[in-house]
């Protein structure tokens, strides 16, 4: 078995690992840790989520959910990571995962959110809907980033996600996005979005090294950064 730290670890400092995936509710959690291991977790996000009491409600109307999400990409733009302007990303304050969250965006724990946005961003990224995709994908990745530990896997999987989503939407450039910007700049700035969502992703995946398997999120990013270097 092989272990690898998130981060820089102190002398003395109690060493964790993650048992089931901190995205899921927490009350999924908490049942699945008591029935499968016997404990009540109190890790910082769970304790974090439990002083919170019952989630909020979701908007009721699909602009102001818009709203919410634009305010929790603004806020992990602000102090976790950067969404979009290319470049490497700064390195994440140490805090703990979920602490610091605005209370207007408690809403967004609800249990159904999660599922519904995954699943947005998988159907419409599929069906060729980049624009749909691009946004629901970037919305997705400040949820992850605002949940899960710094390099934590599945950043770096979804950054890989949606760097393979910009660069497909480069070269279709379906009609609704060029229906509002002149083709050469879209094209632009998808290949530059590309670009930071595929360093993110090596930044990540850098942390664990090549998985066993040939065609495995190495490969992918080598063959991402070959594309893109011909665009340059």
């Amino acid at each position: 078995m092989e272990i690898v730290a998130l981060r820089a670890i102190t002398s003395g400092e109690e060493i964790t690992v993650p048992y089931l995936d901190p995205a899921l509710p927490l009350q999924t959690r908490q049942s699945a840790l008591r029935a499968n291991y016997g404990f009540n977790c109190m890790c910082p996000l769970c304790t974090f989520q439990q002083t919170l009491g019952p989630v909020v409600p979701l908007p009721s109307d699909s602009k102001n959910i818009r709203a919410v999400e634009d305010s929790l990409c603004e806020y992990v733009t602000s102090h976790i990571l950067q969404l979009d302007a290319y470049g490497i990303p700064p390195s994440a304050a140490e805090t703990s995962p979920g602490s610091g969250i605005p209370s207007e965006l408690f809403c967004l724990l609800n249990a159904d959110y999660l599922p519904s946005l995954s699943e947005t961003f998988s159907r419409s990224s599929h069906e060729g809907n980049y624009e749909i995709a691009l946004a629901s994908g970037r919305t997705l990745l400040a949820f992850y980033a605002a949940i899960y530990p710094r390099n934590y896997p599945q950043i770096g999987m979804h950054a890989l996600e949606l760097s393979k989503t910009a660069w497909n939407a480069s070269i279709t450039r379906n009609d609704d996005v060029e229906a509002s910007h002149p083709p050469p700049a879209v094209t632009k700035l998808l290949e530059d979005r590309a670009r930071h969502y595929l360093t993110l992703a090596a930044e990540v995946m850098q942390c664990f090294g090549p998985e066993g398997d040939e065609g495995g999120p190495f490969e992918e990013i080598r063959i991402m950064r070959e594309l893109l270097q011909g665009t340059s």
